[in-house]
């Protein structure tokens, strides 16, 4: 998700029907873990404050960021061993973890954890990581349709939290900015306030909802087809629009933009490719010349191996 409130405000809650066995084993561990996590957090919709919200979305934005990061790993140990590519899962499953955790350092922006809740958040997460663990390597469809389950809930309890912001009932957060990290993460405009944050994280929610439930009815080698939900170019916001349209402004005027360098090998082109491959070579004769100088009696030998090993690369 991307900055259009738009279609974020028109978010449905659904739920899919359980249909095979696997989905009703998915489906009752979502609901167990749903009501343990419901008596955790207190959770009482119609009696609720900020706090007690805060609390909510912490705890569950700590569990929902283990579901990806455990898939991915799991995916990347089978792609080594099977010396198989892994059709685009581990990416989008890395990128789901990734946003999840996000939402908890957005939400830690307005309150920290004491140690009794960073206790119970490590608790949780040893619990949950090494039984999510154990599901996904025995059916990884069955994990991910349990996540999908998850992610419903998930979507219920912020458009819950909506409703009653809505209604009044959370009048400290009516006026409240968004932190300027969620702005410029969803591409929120720049007065925008805290409720346009939980309507993106919703949306993001409904994303994952779709996508695991996508993923529970592929095949485990099927190729992923994550990008062709989630990634829609129409759905970048004005804000997001203005700051890239500020980003070329500010490389005219002589400024730049920071970017890494795993993002410029991921966009290099052939050409970017020769001339990389061209300059690492001359910075390598550079390096070998300087050594010479200083060690001429045996640094012919390690060139040469240095040599055989940068093209072997």
């Amino acid at each position: 998700y991307m900055g259009n409130t738009k279609d974020a405000e028109n978010v449905e809650v659904t739920h899919l029907k359980p249909q095979s066995t696997k989905d009703w084993i998915a489906y009752m561990l979502m609901k167990f873990l749903r009501t343990s996590f419901d008596l955790i957090t207190g959770y009482k919709p119609g009696h609720m404050d900020e706090v007690k919200y805060l609390r909510r979305f912490i705890f569950l934005e700590t569990v929902a960021g283990v579901p990806g990061m455990v898939a991915s790993f799991s995916r990347h140990l089978k792609s080594l061993r099977s010396l198989e590519a892994d059709n685009g899962w581990i990416k989008n499953l890395i990128r789901e973890a990734e946003n999840e955790r996000m939402h908890l350092f957005t939400f830690i922006q307005l309150r920290k954890p004491g140690f009794l809740f960073r206790s119970a958040i490590y608790g949780c997460q040893a619990v949950f990581m090494t039984g999510f663990s154990l599901l996904y390597i025995l059916s990884s469809r069955t994990a991910h349709r349990f996540v999908g389950y998850l992610e419903e809930e998930a979507v219920k309890t912020y458009s819950t939290c909506l409703q009653e912001l809505d209604q009044g009932k959370l009048p400290l957060w009516k006026n409240l900015n968004a932190p300027q990290d969620a702005i410029k993460y969803w591409g929120l405009s720049k007065d925008a306030k805290f409720r346009d944050v939980l309507i993106a994280v919703r949306a993001d929610e409904t994303m994952h909802r779709e996508v695991n439930h996508h993923f529970a009815d592929l095949e485990p080698g099927t190729l992923a087809e994550q990008d062709e939900i989630v990634v829609l170019e129409d759905t970048v916001g004005e804000a997001a629009k203005d700051s890239n349209e500020e980003a070329k402004n500010n490389a005219s005027k002589g400024g730049s933009e920071t970017v890494s360098y795993t993002h410029l090998r991921a966009h290099e082109t052939p050409e970017h490719l020769v001339c990389r491959l061209l300059l690492e070579k001359k910075i390598l004769e550079n390096v070998q010349e300087f050594l010479k100088q200083l060690f001429p009696q045996w640094i012919h030998g390690l060139a040469f191996h240095v040599r055989i090993h940068y093209f072997h690369q």
